[in-house]
């Protein structure tokens, strides 16, 4: 019953999202590719493991997802990821406030992680910068988490445990 439920869920979800972005259930309309043929499963899996830090709580946690940013882009948020994980929203916020990643880094720093196509990495980038400054900060990427929280949470807990990620996720990878 529980998988209906999430289901009928995830389908409303698709068509609430095609009518916020003006296609038909897809963040952009660039469908993924990845030149190592990876599946779009295989980047998934390795984004949420890189994402949740590799511990074992089962949840992704704003900090864990900033650190995930910042190591992907090579920069050092001030304070080390066990002090981060015991501050609130607006502490961390404070201390990634700094973090402002281009456009340009960002695609070259995900494809060579990932193997995703140029193409693709640059509209899921530009679907999430909101201000369309050609650049992610830390405001950007929570709202990323809250986006998928409100779509994807799917016990209504507040918490983003793995396989909500990983639904949300899929709706970036496979609805193109």
């Amino acid at each position: 019953m529980m998988y209906l439920l999430v289901c009928i869920a995830l389908a409303v979800l698709g068509t609430v999202t095609a009518q916020q972005h003006g296609n038909s259930g897809s963040l952009h309309g660039i469908c993924h590719s990845n030149h190592m043929q990876m599946t779009e499963d295989q980047v998934i899996q390795n984004v949420v493991s890189a994402m949740n830090n590799n511990d074992t709580d089962g949840t992704v946690e704003l900090d864990e997802v900033l650190v995930f940013f910042a190591d992907l882009m090579g920069v050092q948020l001030g304070a080390s990821a066990d002090l981060l994980g015991n501050m609130t929203r607006e502490e961390l916020l404070q201390v990634a406030g700094g973090l402002k990643i281009s456009k340009h880094e960002f695609t070259n720093a995900w494809h060579l992680k990932f193997h995703d196509s140029m193409e693709f990495i640059k509209a899921t980038f530009d679907a999430f910068d909101a201000n369309k400054d050609g650049f992610m900060d830390a405001q950007e990427i929570e709202a990323i988490i809250d986006m998928a929280l409100n779509s994807s949470d799917a016990n209504q807990d507040g918490d983003l445990q793995e396989q909500e990620l990983v639904a949300f996720l899929e709706r970036i990878y496979k609805n193109c």
